[in-house]
């Protein structure tokens, strides 16, 4: 039967005309026994088989039989019957891709759901590959639709277009984004990428990064994480033609001004939307994966030197929008506001680590230190946390501008605050200023050390349960001299004999009431 294309019609047919009239007479015993029939077919993994229970005229009817499971019954018919589920956006010039799409959901569904239960192993690596070949064709046929990408990116960027219409062009984008990082290799995947910018890819996000749908923005910040995840360098390269023109409304200012904008991201009461931006801008400052000296001189420009409001002055906004930190708890910090103020200080940490030469410059010009470090007179633990990792960094530099930095803006005050606030309680925020200080023990220049001691040695030295503090506080041992060594004499008759200093030999040469006599001698003195 499996060699015969004609009789596993034959076969399929049957299956579906017994179905029909059994459904129809309620005879739920032969719909049980059709079930099974179906899904050893399906899970014998024969390719002849598949090739037709995937055909777009069998494959609902063969959702219909697996309704009929006598363990957990399903309704699969009503799944597909929703108006919703198969939308053109921007109707497809394919006809053959657009069965291609439709196949492969369904495909996906049964792998998911109806076959979720029973299917085994090699037959969900059989319809997993399946998958994958499908999606490659979907991905290199849209890639070659110019005009398809034309007139979607034209919609998403327009004014005019509803949010509604935007949510579905961005899933859309989303889904399509998912396919290609999925199963193109490196470089049919950056082929993909380069097609689209030349229709418009990156000026399409500007115009979602403004609206006023929190959804909207978070979806935009998606899509443009996910095309930046693996081709990070087509947005810079792109970015850097814009600088010559001297743009300043490109994708990554929007996504700064954003950040920068307290009072638009509390509006839009998503987490997430903080944090996702925060990992857009990581991967774009990421100059380990600059392709050469001269793209990562470009980007710190870029980061650093940019004319306008940019990247890392607009990290600095939202801290100076608040006067004073001090004592605020978590009941007056929002989650999204807390989330803001931790990722700006392991962003920073990052900058530190990577390129602290460019950002000495910076936070000489802008003072940015200062205004972030205010924040470690909170009582939001998260966000101490992420203040004191970017404050012990600065520290493990050992660079000269980074201990005046800290010695004469008094950063390491707040940290003394804080132990002196957590008393011996062991808990992560407690160990973290521990830890602090003993990197601070541990280096070997003094000038930390000595600003520690004569600042905060009043309220330090109380501090026992550790013995980071102690040592710290206390001075330093004299240097410990050897004693001369003695001369080897090259003697055979020499060999074997254990030489000691003239010391130890009028020790053991001396008798115990001369060495009581010495004791007691000393003891009177010092009496």
């Amino acid at each position: 039967i499996l060699k015969s294309e004609q009789s596993l019609n034959g076969l399929m047919g049957n299956i579906f005309q017994l179905f029909n009239t059994s459904e129809e007479a309620n005879d739920y015993e032969t719909l049980h026994i059709l079930f099974h029939l179906t899904k050893n077919l399906i899970l014998m993994n024969e390719p002849p088989i598949l090739e037709i229970i995937f055909h777009q005229d069998v494959i609902m009817n063969v959702f219909s039989v697996l309704e009929y499971d006598p363990e957990y019954r399903m309704y699969h018919r009503k799944h597909f019957s929703r108006p919703e589920l198969f939308r053109e956006i921007i109707p497809f010039k394919d006809p053959e891709m657009l069965q291609k799409i439709h196949q492969t959901y369904r495909i996906q569904y049964m792998k998911e759901v109806a076959l979720a239960r029973i299917i085994d192993d090699s037959t969900f690596a059989t319809l997993k590959a399946k998958l994958t070949a499908n999606q490659i064709q979907i991905v290199t046929s849209l890639q070659k639709d110019h005009d398809f990408f034309e007139k979607l990116f034209c919609e998403l960027k327009s004014q005019e277009t509803p949010p509604q219409q935007q949510k579905r062009i961005l899933l859309l984008l989303q889904e399509l984004f998912t396919m290609a990082s999925r199963c193109l290799d490196p470089q049919d995947r950056t082929d993909f990428y380069k097609e689209l910018e030349t229709v418009g890819l990156w000026d399409a996000f500007v115009v979602p990064f403004e609206s006023k749908t929190p959804e909207i923005c978070f979806l935009t910040a998606n899509v443009l994480s996910i095309s930046m995840s693996l081709n990070t360098a087509l947005l810079r390269q792109w970015m850097f033609q814009q600088e010559d023109n001297e743009r300043e409304d490109t994708i990554i200012h929007k996504i700064a001004n954003l950040l920068a904008d307290r009072q638009r991201l509390f509006e839009m009461g998503e987490v997430s939307i903080v944090n996702t931006l925060f990992d857009i801008l990581r991967l774009f400052i990421d100059t380990e994966t600059a392709f050469d000296a001269g793209e990562k001189e470009a980007l710190l420009r870029m980061i650093y030197y940019h004319p306008g409001p940019g990247i890392m002055q607009c990290l600095k906004v939202p801290f100076d929008a608040v006067p004073s930190f001090r004592g605020m708890t978590s009941g007056e910090m929002c989650e999204i506001e807390a989330s803001l103020y931790g990722q700006t200080c392991d962003l920073l940490k990052y900058c530190v680590e990577a390129h602290s030469q460019r950002l000495r410059t910076f936070a000489l010009r802008t003072n940015i230190f200062t205004s972030i470090f205010k924040i470690l007179e909170c009582r939001v633990s998260h966000v101490l946390l992420a203040g004191i990792r970017l404050l012990r960094t600065l520290i493990q530099r050992q660079d000269i501008f980074f201990d005046k930095l800290i010695i004469n803006q008094q950063f390491i005050k707040p940290v003394v605050d804080i132990l002196m606030r957590t008393g011996d309680r062991y808990n992560v925020l407690n160990s973290a200023a521990i830890e602090l200080f003993e990197c601070i023990r541990a280096d070997k220049r003094e000038k930390l050390k000595t600003h520690v001691i004569s600042c905060f040695s009043n309220e330090l030295k109380g501090i026992e349960y550790v013995s980071t503090f102690s040592q710290l506080l206390s001075p330093p041992p004299l240097p410990v001299h050897s004693p001369p060594r003695e001369e080897m004499f090259d003697s055979a008759d020499l060999l074997g004999t254990v030489f000691l200093p003239m010391n130890e030999e009028d020790y053991f040469n001396e008798s115990d009431d001369e060495d009581s006599i010495h004791l007691t001698e000393e003891l009177d003195s010092s009496s």
